[in-house]
């Protein structure tokens, strides 16, 4: 049988991008791989079916969406990838807006749980739940600003989607290789898998009565590493950002 030739590109550009940013990716993976990691250690613990149980589903999801997108990123579709560290960053946003709004859960589990009614009132949009965080929403607002431009059908995803030069538009069916994507789409991932550490913490002590040291002090040297990745990357990213979404 003859192998896809979508597979082939994919393979060929999963190549460039290890060759063009292997320790960025790397770093990546390690944080998502994290995450997992932490709310692993409360497999099989008693959950409430309230909060705890409502923050489990919203860490588990933010993890699955990383990890597709960091895939997507490295196979050279930057637009889909960011797409989903949006959705990424939703899940974040819930998860810490549930936190400080326990009374709330019912908004997501009626649909969950068979003994939860609907309640009346709706959840919040994302934009008023990273609002409500206050400081802590700081700098997830700005981030949700730009990849909502990207994920949007708008000039800003749009733009990867072909290669010009003088004569031929070439539509990208499928990946394509550009240093300058896999960098943006790297910046975002790190800075949520980042960002979902501590409600992970959160939901350790409040399952297990205390963190785990050693998840921790990992998660610390993780942070540490991508907060240095962003200083190196952050400032041409983002105006590279805001100047495509003008």
């Amino acid at each position: 049988m003859t192998e896809p030739s979508v597979d082939k590109t994919d393979d060929a550009i999963r190549s460039q991008s290890y060759s063009a940013m292997e320790a960025d990716i790397k770093l990546l993976d390690e944080l998502i791989l994290h995450v997992n990691h932490g709310t692993a250690l409360l497999t099989g613990g008693q959950h409430d079916r309230g909060l705890n149980f409502l923050m489990g589903l919203l860490l588990n999801r933010a993890f699955n969406s990383l990890w597709r997108a960091r895939e997507d990123a490295v196979c050279g579709y930057p637009a889909e990838c960011l797409t989903l560290c949006r959705s990424a960053l939703e899940h974040w946003a819930t998860a810490r807006w549930v936190e400080l709004h326990p009374e709330t859960t019912d908004r997501w589990l009626w649909s969950i749980l068979e003994e939860v009614e609907r309640p009346a009132e709706r959840p919040p949009s994302t934009d008023k739940m990273l609002k409500d965080l206050g400081d802590l929403g700081k700098v997830p607002v700005q981030m949700y600003d730009l990849l909502s431009k990207f994920a949007h059908p708008k000039s800003i995803g749009l733009g990867w989607m072909i290669h010009a030069d003088p004569e031929t538009t070439y539509f990208h069916a499928g990946g394509h290789f550009d240093k300058r994507g896999l960098r943006t789409c790297l910046y975002f991932l790190v800075g949520v898998a980042q960002a979902c550490l501590g409600p992970v913490v959160t939901l350790q002590n409040r399952m297990l009565g205390s963190f785990d040291a050693d998840w921790l002090q990992k998660g610390k040297q993780l942070s540490e590493r991508a907060e240095a990745f962003w200083r190196r990357v952050g400032d041409e990213v983002i105006r590279e950002a805001n100047k495509l979404g003008q």
